[in-house]
């Protein structure tokens, strides 16, 4: 196109190629129709919260430790029910700050894969699935978390940024690797180690008696440090692949 005359105004660029605001220009690509969701601060939030999660599982894991001499006295009778309960008092407050963090990180990462499949949709994306299984998936069965996981992989294939609107090119994209090695740490791994517990004092006595709480921290031992770090690396993984596919669609959709 020319320019304008002199001392004419420049003409403002057709409609359909204006950002939203928060994104830069789309690289000559329709604007979505519907308003995209920014996710730059999702994924920092679920960063930090992952890692408070891996931290607390680390300290509750170390803190049994240091109660595994009281439950012994306890159920040797050398110490009464209220003594041991108060040495295990530190335990708890690990476990508590610990899930406070993981019940915040879930609905986190509800809301930030909500909003990638959302955006997706909108850039003209044809996914399997809709945005709303980002909340039904991590609820319903099957118990090794395959949805998720299934969604979390599209969602990463789709925010292909070399993709042009509405092509379904990124159909093409390889599949990632760090998506799959979490799927099999944290889905697999997690009902792996809760068979292996089934039936084990390793259960923190939950729904039993201070007896089996006691038992529990006795026997704290090589499967209680497996769960942890189970956990630990579970963390570590989600935070790799919360990072690479936000990087991904805000490459894709241009939020800055």
């Amino acid at each position: 196109m020319p320019p304008p005359p002199a001392g004419q105004p420049v003409p403002p660029p057709p409609s359909g190629l204006q950002p939203p605001p928060g994104y830069v220009a789309y690289q000559g690509q329709p604007t979505p129709a519907t308003p995209l969701g920014r996710i730059g601060g999702l994924s920092k939030a679920i960063v930090i919260l992952t890692a408070l999660v891996a931290v607390g599982t680390i300290l509750t894991a170390l803190l049994n430790f240091t109660v595994v001499d009281s439950a012994d006295d306890f159920l040797a009778g050398n110490i009464d029910e209220d003594t041991f309960v108060g040495d295990y008092a530190i335990v708890l407050l690990g476990q508590g700050v610990a899930s406070i963090a993981q019940l915040a990180l879930g609905i986190t990462s509800v809301i930030w894969l909500f909003r990638v499949a959302k955006n997706l949709r909108s850039y003209g994306r044809t996914t399997t699935w809709a945005p709303i299984w980002a909340v039904f998936g991590w609820i319903l069965p099957p118990v090794l978390i395959i949805i998720p996981f299934l969604m979390v992989r599209e969602v990463w294939r789709a925010s292909d940024p070399q993709s042009t609107y509405g092509s379904d090119s990124w159909k093409q994209s390889p599949n990632p690797n760090n998506v799959l090695a979490w799927f099999l740490v944290y889905g697999v791994g997690s009902v792996v180690i809760a068979i292996a517990q089934a039936g084990s004092a390793i259960s923190l006595g939950i729904g039993g008696t201070t007896e089996d709480l006691a038992e529990s921290i006795s026997d704290f031992g090589t499967l209680g440090l497996i769960a942890a770090a189970q956990i630990v690396i579970s963390a570590a993984l989600w935070i790799m692949v919360v990072r690479d596919t936000s990087a991904r669609h805000m490459q894709l959709t241009g939020e800055r």
